[in-house]
């Protein structure tokens, strides 16, 4: 029997990767990572490229992909894609951190379909 730390380990799958696609939230929580309310709207989208090459170098070679850790994911218009591209690359945990607020039916469906391991909602 494997240790649990070992249980879902995946062999060549040793990367736990972290980020945010936007650095932009919807709402201003008092116990927010964004320092200021105002810093909530600025900020641009990671570039498709700077993203897809992370997608094709680093994604095969994870065991869990969070394409969220403090802004909101909705606020990207390549949110979605993205789930699918991690999907696409085979990751084993995916997971995301949203307020829930700008999920739509759409998005569920997707997220569903996916098979995506972990939906986290701040409250």
């Amino acid at each position: 029997m494997l240790p649990r730390s070992l249980a879902n380990w995946t062999p060549g799958r040793d990367l736990d990767v972290l980020m945010d696609l936007t650095p932009r939230c919807n709402i201003y929580c008092t116990m927010c990572l964004l320092p200021l309310e105002e810093e909530h709207s600025k900020g641009a989208e990671m570039p498709e490229p700077v993203f897809q090459r992370i997608a094709d170098e680093v994604f095969p070679r994870a065991k869990s992909v969070s394409l969220s850790c403090g802004a909101e994911p909705f606020l990207s218009k390549r949110f979605l894609p993205a789930l699918e591209m991690a999907a696409a690359r085979g990751v084993p945990h995916i997971k995301f951190v949203t307020n829930g607020l700008l999920m739509t039916d759409e998005a569920i469906e997707t997220i569903v379909d996916l098979g995506i391991n972990r939906v986290m909602v701040s409250l």
